[in-house]
Formats: structure tokens, C-alpha cells, sequence
């Protein structure tokens, strides 16, 4: 295999764990949404119903604890694929400006072997007469 192709297969490699890792965090996060809310919630219901007893307050320790568990869960999950996609070394894109210079091609410096204004205009040369007639010709209609 040759170092391009090596090269080429790490920038791929590099791409696809880098989005994998984003993917993740992104999906961790819109999943936390719902229980952080539902946790600001459960803190917030006491000031607008003022339970009174230690039997209303015990649902919602409860229901706190697993929100909270849940929404501690996802979010460390979503930090730990961070420091992971962080931890990736970069691996730059494959183009001719980052290429070795034995890897760039170029294109012959030299002549070419037969002059190209003799191979292009070859075919013109033959049929000059043709067109000086031609352009003499073009004032007047065509039979």
C-alpha cells in the first residue's frame, strides 16, 4: 500500500471516530433535556404547593434521586466521549499542498517529441487553396 493510500485511509479513520464521538455527545445531550427538566421541576414544586408532611415530600426526593441519577448518567457519558474525541491526534486533510513533494505529480517540463503547431495545423495546410476560394466566395451565394 502506498503512504498516500495510508494517508488517505487515516484522514477516514480520523473523520469517522471524530463523528461517532459527536454523535454520541449530541444524542447524550437532547437525552438529558427531559430529565433536567423534569429535575427543575421537582425543585420547583415545593415553593408553588408547599407540601406538608414528610409523606409528600419522600415521591419526591425519590423521583429527584432518579432524574438526577439519570440526568448525572447521560451527562458523564457525554463528557467522557469529549475527552475522547479531544484526545484524537489530528490527522490533516490529504491535499497537494500537504503532499510530500515524491507524491505530488507534475507535468512533463520538457518538448514535447513532435512540435504540436506542425501536428494541429497539419490539416489546415492541406486545404489551403480550398479556403482562399472560400473567403472569396463568401460575398457571393453558392451555387
Amino acid at each position: 500500500m502506498s503512504q498516500l493510500e495510508e494517508r488517505v485511509k487515516r484522514r477516514q479513520e480520523y473523520l469517522r471516530k471524530k463523528g461517532m464521538a459527536y454523535s454520541l455527545i449530541t444524542m447524550m445531550l437532547f437525552l438529558s433535556l427531559p430529565f433536567a427538566a423534569i429535575a427543575i421541576g421537582l425543585v420547583l414544586i415545593p415553593f408553588f404547593f408547599h407540601p406538608k408532611g414528610l409523606s409528600e415530600w419522600i415521591p419526591l426526593a425519590v423521583l429527584f434521586a432518579y432524574t438526577g441519577g439519570a440526568l448525572w448518567f447521560l451527562l458523564s457519558i457525554a463528557r467522557h466521549e469529549h475527552r475522547e474525541a479531544k484526545r484524537l491526534p489530528y490527522v490533516p486533510p490529504v491535499t497537494a499542498d500537504t503532499l510530500p513533494q515524491e507524491e505530488v505529480l507534475l507535468r512533463g517540463s520538457q518538448q514535447p517529441a513532435q512540435e504540436q503547431g506542425k501536428l494541429l495545423l497539419r490539416g489546415a495546410a492541406d486545404c489551403q487553396e480550398n479556403a482562399r476560394q472560400e473567403l472569396l466566395r463568401a460575398g457571393r451565394p453558392t451555387e
